[in-house]
């Protein structure tokens, strides 16, 4: 995926869950939401707030440990 500038990104929150999608679909492994936020270097609170977003719409699936 291409990384664009902030002030050509209509909607950031889009943009971000995009690149959580993403850095999941090629992790190839599980990752933990501290290691999501820091690949992409994204505060946690917001990661958190997206994936549960992404969990809430089934985009996403919570492993346990």
């Amino acid at each position: 995926m291409t990384e664009l500038s902030k002030s050509k990104v209509p909607v950031p929150a889009l943009n971000k869950a995009v690149r959580i999608l993403d850095h999941v679909a090629n992790a190839g492994t599980s990752s933990s939401l501290s290691h999501i936020a820091q690949a992409l270097a994204l505060p946690k609170r917001t990661t958190h707030t997206i994936c549960n977003t992404l969990l809430a719409l089934d985009l996403l699936i919570n492993q346990p440990d």
